[in-house]
């Protein structure tokens, strides 16, 4: 470990075995955290010793920086060993969506003494997350059907049940962002489609309405396709699953209040797909495309260098994998954009914004470096080496504010690793002056009210979260370097409020592109508690305004704040809602459990079918063969008695030669033949009978009428005329 910068280093031994990276405090550079196993483990002194601080902790986290000082967060399972490492995630996603889920053993507690006392907040959970004021918890019904989200904001003294929809066991939530009182929550659809909605809460984590629907999110993925743009406050990036399974790019400048498509830079739209038609938008590579092996990097921005985002991506009806992404560029927050760099690039900022380094995507290590000091107006090249090397990675200081960049990777000449700094203060000798800074009115190139499709009020262009925001940037020709604590300075002028400022309330949804909220008729009336003796209903004509808006006057929804309810208790009101959704549970589950037997018969059925035509096409295709094997027998029997017949007749023409030379010699022909079976007889010097030997003038006549083989079963004996003496 370095505690100078990696100047000097120093070793220590760990007592116990890592098994997850470490975990280190917002602020406090010393304090650490470290899982071995189930076994949490703490350091104060940077690593130099450590401390045994609870055991059976599946999941353990620091408070956020609102939080109390020092706070530690640890879930807790009484029912594994403390050396036994368990994964949330294999709770959080079943299978099937008939399936139950077990209610699980697990507790949440909280020291905030670094575990010398640790309290209790919650038990029976599946996990929770924590992000600066919001404490959100993942608790199983009462018949463990589905998982609901209970949330707290005051760091676990207490917990609400939230709006959000019953999470199913096929199903998942996810908490994407938390910002200025705003939190982002998918909410998986279940049954592995890959897609979801996306819900916007109220400043007290209780009321969800929604933002977009069917946002894609890759089943068994750790992580959606959602990018908050650093640059630009409220600004999002995301993907839907268009109903034809096709991905598209959307971008939220107001907190996710509205998305709209993302302009295709200026005459990219003439050739390719979509060209000529509305379809034709930027469509952006992110982390699932990334994820599958495509040549990009996720979208770069940085908070000091406003309204500066970098991202990779081709201009089309969709989301194009099969082909090299480009680099595009935007300076104003992503309304409008630029192709900067032709082909993949690892890119990397610098300097809070002041350049922008990067080297092309490629099999060896890239030995050129691309940069621009003028947010990529003009780009230069530089050669660093010469050298050949796997590239490893491209980095900058965390946080972009220093003057270099560094690029690592392997010498396969050298067998050494290889980093190379790049310091660009030899380019930016000077340090900027107020002079070399202009006010910039981010979101000034769009107007809400202009691009609305219906009407929305007056809206001043840059009005966004209700006020206009300008801010102090660098010039693009300015050659300087920003001091290393830069922080740009702004000015807030608050605007009268449009339909843009208000997200829709609970049960209330916006179409795509249009502004207002319409009534989501899948969802009922909400009665909220809010207190144990009083139940509060919320009358609203859709709109909610979102949290951390600044604007007033203008638009003003009719809204009946909340009105008591009389004669209802909230325990009796939460008891009637809890057995309605486990009737409601109970009734999807006796549905799914009633298609899953139909489904099962179909899919028996269909098995037989199947078995059937297998055996169907098994005939036909052994009939057809046995027909082939059966000929291929009669023509290798065929074969073989022609081989035979063919014997047969070489011996009789051997006989017909050796009888012609018999005769030649004046030998006695029946000697001869005779001679290759049998001993030859004594001859009788008698005359009479058949038992006399034949003479030469029969030899004679024999060469005159040779034997013929038509009997297969003559000999050439026997085929000879008898000759009587």
């Amino acid at each position: 470990m370095s505690f100078d910068n990696g100047a000097t280093w120093q070793t220590t031994v760990l007592p116990f075995a890592l098994t997850q990276a470490f975990m280190f405090h917002q602020t406090q550079k010393d304090l650490a955290l470290a899982h071995s196993g189930s076994t949490l483990f703490l350091t104060r002194d940077g690593g130099l010793s450590w401390t045994r601080l609870k055991d059976q902790v599946v999941k353990a986290s620091w408070g956020s920086a609102t939080d109390q000082a020092n706070s530690i967060y640890a879930v807790v399972d009484q029912s594994i060993s403390s050396d036994k490492a368990v994964s949330l995630g294999s709770v959080v996603r079943n299978s099937g969506p008939a399936a139950r889920i077990p209610k699980p053993s697990r507790s949440l507690l909280k020291t905030i003494n670094f575990g010398d006392i640790w309290r209790p907040l919650a038990d029976n959970i599946f996990s929770y997350v924590g992000r600066e004021n919001f404490l959100f918890l993942s608790l199983a019904d009462t018949y463990g059907l589905s998982r609901r989200l209970a949330v707290s904001t005051d760091y676990g003294a207490s917990f609400h049940r939230t709006s959000l929809p019953s999470i199913s066991p096929d199903s998942f939530a996810s908490l994407m962002d938390v910002a200025n009182g705003l939190a982002f929550v998918y909410v998986d659809s279940g049954r592995l489609n890959g897609y979801g909605t996306l819900y916007t809460s109220d400043a007290t984590g209780r009321l969800f309405s929604k933002s977009l629907e069917r946002q894609f999110y890759p089943p068994g993925d750790a992580i959606g396709d959602f990018y908050r743009v650093e640059s630009m406050p409220g600004t999002y990036l995301t993907t839907v699953m268009d109903p034809d399974l096709s991905l598209v790019t959307r971008i939220s400048h107001n907190r996710g209040a509205d998305w709209m498509k993302l302009q295709a830079p200026s005459g990219e739209c003439l050739l390719g797909e979509g060209a000529g038609s509305g379809s034709c938008q930027l469509q952006l590579v992110s982390a699932y495309s990334i994820a599958r092996g495509h040549p990009a990097q996720m979208p770069v921005s940085l908070a000091t260098a406003p309204g500066l985002l970098i991202a990779h991506g081709n201009t089309g009806a969709s989301v194009q994998t099969s082909s090299p992404s480009n680099v595009y560029l935007s300076n104003n927050g992503g309304h409008t954009w630029s192709k900067v760099l032709e082909g993949p690039h690892f890119v990397q900022l610098g300097n809070n914004g002041g350049f922008i380094a990067a080297v092309a995507h490629g099999n060896s290590g890239p030995q050129v470096m691309k940069f621009s000091t003028d947010a990529g107006r003009c780009w230069h090249s530089y050669k660093f080496t010469s050298e050949e090397y796997r590239f490893t990675g491209f980095v900058s200081e965390p946080g972009s504010r220093a003057t270099s960049v560094a690029i690592w990777g392997f010498s396969s000449l050298s067998q050494h690793w290889r980093v190379f700094v790049l310091d660009f203060a030899a380019i930016l000798t000077r340090e900027c002056s107020a002079s070399d800074y202009e006010p910039w009115l981010a979101n000034g190139a769009l107007s809400y009210s202009e691009s609305s499709n219906s009407s929305s009020g007056s809206s001043e262009r840059g009005c966004v979260f209700g006020a206009k925001q300008t801010i102090m940037r660098l010039k693009p020709d300015s050659l300087c370097a920003n001091n290393y604590s830069y922080t740009p300075s702004q000015t807030v002028e608050p605007c009268n409020c449009t339909k843009a400022d208000f997200g829709c309330e609970f049960g209330y949804k916006r179409e795509f592109s249009g502004r207002d909220c319409v009534r989501d008729p899948g969802v009922p009336e909400l009665d909220v508690c809010t207190d144990e003796d009083s139940v509060q209903r919320v009358l609203t004509d859709g709109y909610r305004k979102l949290p951390g808006n600044l604007c007033s006057g203008g638009f003003s929804p009719n809204r009946t704040e909340q009105t008591a309810l009389q004669g209802k208790r909230c325990s009796e009101l939460l008891k009637r809602q809890r057995e309605r959704a486990d009737a409601a549970e109970a009734t999807k589950l006796a549905a799914s459990s009633e298609a899953a037997a139909k489904l099962a018969a179909q899919l028996a059925k269909a098995d037989a079918e199947a078995e059937a035509n297998n055996r169907r096409r098994l005939v036909a295709v052994l009939l057809p063969v046995s027909a082939i094997l059966g000929g291929l027998v009669c023509a290798v029997l065929a074969l073989v008695l022609a081989a035979k017949l063919r014997e047969r007749r070489r011996q009789l023409a051997a006989f017909h030669y050796s009888a012609v030379s018999a005769a030649g010699r004046c030998e006695d022909v029946e000697s001869l033949s005779n001679s290759t079976t049998t001993p030859a007889p004594t001859r009788s010097s008698g005359g009479g009978g058949g038992g006399g030997s034949r003479r030469a003038d029969d030899k004679q006549q024999l060469l005159l009428n040779p034997p013929e083989a038509e009997d297969e079963g003559a000999t050439a004996v026997d085929a000879a005329p008898e000759v009587n003496a």
